[in-house]
């Protein structure tokens, strides 16, 4: 009898619930914070990172999968393995230690192609407070699941003992990118806290119609992914790193957008440095060429 294929989507789906479970009562309560040389963490970001890597290790050993997370050591051996998975615990640390809702978590399998390449193949991008589920397989499309609530400010985890098996959401829904390709009448999704002088020269040439300010990186590129804008633009040299770009690049090109460097060269996983060093634009895909046309015009992108 042949073995079942793994459902990796599944269980990673099942990794982020239960790993909220363990940690929505930090969620503008109190907790530890670390620091680290690129920002804060906290007992919250280890904690959920810890369960979510022990529950795919349960069912994904590191004999055949590799392992990047953002709140542990590296270890090197995943550079050796095929397939990897690749996790944030708390994308947007600083609006969850804020008791803000533009934080999210990520859990993303990459594997390596016939070229060599690591691409995301499976991923879920889940934000708590609004109660909304991304997932998407490579070639079948993403979706958003979005939580079921008698009482809008009332989610599953909101209980003293929150159980994943308590959590409802509705039929999932195909997500689908706008189609604006006119410069115009682009609208642009950009860091809230972060106005760096790259960025600002980037939109001031871009002249774009509008720019939204959001937390987390997953939440922007999940706008661009659900249609309410149309690129997200990180101007900063290896700010970004793996696991911050990995679960919302496979929502978004299955979506039907595009993800690259701000060269337009495509981004690869699985690395030994796991920094992007050349900056991110992720969109629509119809307005892609445009925009990188107009970057590569704008020198201090490139200094």
């Amino acid at each position: 009898m042949t073995p079942a294929k793994p459902d990796h989507l599944a269980e990673a789906r099942h990794a982020a619930l239960h790993a909220w479970a363990a940690i929505a009562h930090f969620y503008c309560g109190e907790f530890e914070v670390f620091h680290k040389d690129d920002g804060p963490a906290t007992e919250a970001d280890r904690l959920a990172d810890r369960l979510i890597v022990e529950h795919l290790a349960r069912h994904f050993p590191r004999s055949d999968y590799g392992y990047l997370s953002e709140e542990f050591e590296d270890d090197a051996t995943r550079l050796e393995r095929s397939r990897v998975w690749i996790i944030d615990p708390i994308d947007g640390t600083n609006d969850f230690m804020d008791g803000l809702d533009d934080f999210a978590m990520h859990v993303a399998l990459a594997e390596r192609g016939s070229d060599g390449r690591f691409r995301p193949v499976a991923a879920i991008v889940y934000q708590p407070c609004p109660g909304w589920l991304f997932s998407a397989r490579a070639g079948e499309g993403a979706f958003l699941e979005v939580e079921q609530r008698d009482d809008p400010d009332e989610a599953w985890w909101h209980s003293p003992a929150p159980d994943p098996a308590t959590a409802h959401f509705d039929a999932p829904v195909r997500l689908a990118v706008s189609s604006t390709a006119a410069r115009e009448a682009l609208v642009a999704i950009v860091s809230r806290s972060h106005m760096t002088r790259r960025l600002k020269a980037a939109l001031d040439g871009l002249a774009v119609a509008r720019t939204l300010r959001r937390g987390s990186l997953g939440v922007k590129i999940a706008d661009v992914a659900r249609g309410a804008a149309d690129f997200y633009l990180h101007t900063e040299h290896g700010r970004c790193k793996e696991w911050d770009l990995c679960a919302p690049h496979l929502i978004l090109e299955e979506a039907g957008g595009r993800v690259t460097d701000l060269r337009g060269e495509p981004l690869d996983y699985n690395q030994p440095d796991v920094r992007a060093h050349h900056g991110v634009l992720a969109s629509n895909g119809a307005a892609h060429d445009l925009l990188l046309r107009r970057l590569a015009t704008i020198p201090e992108l490139f200094q």
